[in-house]
């Protein structure tokens, strides 16, 4: 991100963070506690989500869970 905002863009004072969507998305993590039945760990079936450049305003979060990721607390929105 910090090349792409010191880079000059196709467009005239922009640059190419401006003029490029960044997104990045994964689960949000594993299971504690004990193993499964198959020795291992299960998902949280919570992803996150992040977009930065392209014009995308920042600092806005988007829902809550609990402190272990597995239950939501708040969606922040409706519908």
């Amino acid at each position: 991100m910090e090349d792409l905002s010191i880079t000059a863009g196709a467009t005239a004072g922009k640059t190419l963070l401006d003029e490029t969507l960044i997104v990045v998305v994964g689960e949000f993590g594993r299971t504690v506690g004990p193993l499964n039945a198959q020795k291992g760990r299960d998902h949280y079936l919570r992803n996150s989500i992040v977009f930065a450049g392209g014009g995308v305003r920042g600092g806005r979060i988007i829902g809550k869970t609990d402190s272990l990721g597995d239950q939501v607390v708040d969606y922040q929105w409706s519908g």
